[in-house]
């Protein structure tokens, strides 16, 4: 009979001081991590439902740090889903994720993922991978389903460069080769819509809601006067031509559709500013990309230690600090890791 472990408290676990050195002990190979991705049934191998990309890279990002620093190997996570509200929707993206990731190199999958499930004798769950102090033998640990709070990227700012350097080699080359192909975003504009809640004016007082093509609206124009002819933007948006219209009227404005969702994550990672949504997938773009960036007021997730990035809430008429001039042009390519250049 499976049971839950006392959760200990929490240690913050020491970073790794380059992307490639490992944390934690000695492995205990009875034990292993695995990164349930949730949804109504996780198999395994696949899911049925589920969250979307940014909030699974959430739990793989906390199984890859709770399980180097107890010292044992993940198991691969069930990346593929099947999903009825995109179809109802009849959205361009099914949110599948079927094809977008290789197995890592350490990671356990097939049938021994299956021996692993059965050699553990008992389940621990965690939030954080600071939670975890001491391995135990003969366990699986599972980290809990995500919540959406200041909390979100709690114990991972430390393991950025280890995160985001894991995450670029497990995508499959077909998609990363798209990504470098593409042209680097100045400013990444990210208007989410589909099965967002309609915009409201006002203070944004809920997550799942759109933010008014006004605030867009007004953030690029103030954009335009701080960044001056460096301002330019690409729409990354599940909304339609027809209905982003009153932005794309401009001349410095494009629309980039028709991309998976990791290549238009890993695209908004690599510009050199970011106009966010108040999305977790905007989050893992500032996350990932370290770039500038300004949020509607309330939109703003999870708060970013200053050594992170400039992050902004930013409400309509506000004024820029020019330090955000100086923050867009020291802004380095999250895959070339070169300075931001003019077109």
């Amino acid at each position: 009979m499976l049971r839950s472990a006392h959760v200990l408290p929490r240690r913050e676990p020491k970073a790794p001081s380059s992307p490639d050195e490992d944390f934690g002990p000695t492995p205990v190979k009875s034990s292993f991590v695995y990164p349930a991705l949730g949804g109504v049934a996780d198999l395994g191998y696949f899911r049925i439902g589920g969250a979307g990309l940014a909030n699974l890279l959430l739990i793989w990002a906390r199984s890859l740090v709770a399980a180097e620093r107890l010292g044992v190997r993940m198991l691969t996570p069930a990346w593929p889903a099947l999903k009825i509200g995109p179809i109802l929707r009849r959205e361009s993206d099914l949110r599948i994720y079927a094809g977008l990731f290789a197995r890592e190199p350490n990671a356990i999958g097939g049938l021994a993922k299956l021996l692993a499930f059965a050699c553990t004798r008992r389940v621990e769950r965690f939030d954080h991978p600071a939670d975890l102090a001491q391995c135990r033998p003969n366990t699986l640990y599972v980290p809990r389903p995500h919540k959406i709070a200041p909390i979100y990227f709690d114990g991972l700012f430390d393991h950025q460069p280890r995160i985001a350097g894991r995450m670029l080699r497990m995508i499959r080359a077909r998609h990363l080769n798209r990504v470098r192909a593409l042209p680097r975003p100045r400013v990444a504009v990210h208007i989410r819509m589909g099965d967002f809640a309609p915009a409201t004016e006002g203070p944004l007082r809920s997550v799942n809601t759109r933010l008014p093509l006004a605030w867009y609206g007004d953030r690029m124009a103030e954009l335009r006067n701080v960044l001056g002819p460096d301002a330019h933007f690409t729409l990354f948006s599940d909304g339609s031509p027809d209905e982003l219209a009153e932005l794309l009227r401009e001349d410095d404005v494009e629309l980039r559709s028709g991309e998976t969702a990791i290549v238009d994550l890993l695209s908004m990672a690599r510009a050199q500013a970011l106009l966010a949504s108040a999305s977790t997938y905007s989050l893992w773009a500032s996350f990932l990309g370290r770039m500038p960036s300004l949020w509607y007021p309330g939109g703003m997730l999870q708060g970013f230690p200053a050594a992170h990035s400039l992050r902004l809430e930013s409400a309509i008429g506000d004024r820029l600090p020019a330090t955000f001039r100086d923050a867009f042009a020291a802004c380095r390519d999250l895959l070339g890791d070169q300075p931001g250049a003019r077109a």
